[in-house]
């Protein structure tokens, strides 16, 4: 909300434009540090405090208050407030350089709750739903799942590339896992390229014959949908002492979220993820 913002998105456009980039990877995407414990009310700068109000025609909360009615609403306006800066960035690097890609890391997922500001909800940009699911295979499926509810046609989940001689088992398996989920897998590693090219030529073969599937578009069959509530997850389970997702902490909303992934994965009964503002009469 400051000139700094402005400062990025003219940044990016520069450096897509003048480099000749593919595009930008955007890590670590979040309105707040997430790692902090307690969370921190941020940011409180005089551009975010006139924006709110702006927007809002409410007073800057002074403190974490869920009883705080101007607390609450402005936890939702950075919801929407970021999603609008991310929209705006992209627009920005399409215009300096049409056809290059931008891919924002998902920072609100299990262990990174709402300080974030990123939405569980759809918002209109222009990228690429990025996200890593580590080397935990139920989560490359789950994270996939999270970035498609957003309804963008391209997600990617990335899994990092060690040495080993069972990787190259394991990163099919994040492949297919993201597959299945109507995703692509990415991968990144600080490995030798000659160590790890053996691995990837593996991986490779099996990507060649199932990328169609999902580069062309076609839909999974799901038998159901498991609803991802910001509504729940931010402000009925976020106002524990603790807050949703604190590592270390209970974070009951995304353990039950995973363990029905896990069960329904289980069970082989293909599923998507629907957030609050698809629950409309017409869905």
């Amino acid at each position: 909300n400051s000139p700094y913002g402005e400062a990025l998105i003219g940044f990016a456009g520069e450096a897509v434009s003048h480099f000749d980039l593919d595009g930008i990877w955007f890590d670590g995407s979040a309105f707040t540090q997430i790692w902090d414990r307690p969370v921190p009310l941020s940011c409180r700068c005089r551009w975010c405090q006139e924006k709110f109000h702006r927007d809002t025609g409410l007073a800057f909360p002074k403190e974490k208050d869920w009883n705080n009615p101007n607390f609450r609403a402005w936890v939702a306006w950075r919801f929407e407030m970021f999603g609008n800066f991310w929209a705006r960035l992209a627009d920005a690097v399409h215009t300096a350089k049409p056809g290059a890609t931008v891919v924002v890391n998902h920072y609100h997922r299990p262990h990174i709750p709402w300080q974030s500001a990123v939405p569980l909800n759809p918002f209109a940009a222009d990228i690429i739903t990025g996200s890593e699911a580590g080397t935990n295979l139920l989560l490359s499926a789950f994270t996939t799942r999270l970035c498609r509810a957003y309804g963008r046609s391209r997600t990617e989940v990335w899994t990092p590339v060690y040495q080993s001689p069972q990787e190259a088992s394991r990163l099919v398996q994040h492949s297919l896992a993201c597959i299945t989920a109507g995703g692509m897998p990415s991968f990144g590693s600080s490995e030798p390229p000659e160590a790890i090219a053996p691995t990837l030529r593996q991986v490779a073969e099996v990507l060649r014959n199932r990328a169609p599937f999902v580069m062309d578009g076609n839909k999974s069959l799901p038998y159901l949908v498991l609803h991802v509530s910001q509504q729940s997850e931010t402000f009925f389970f976020g106002r524990g002492p603790d807050g949703a997702g604190a590592v270390g902490a209970k974070d009951w909303y995304w353990r039950s979220l995973m363990g029905w992934h896990e069960m329904l994965m289980q069970a082989q009964l293909p599923m998507d993820f629907i957030f609050d503002a698809h629950l409309t009469d017409e869905e």
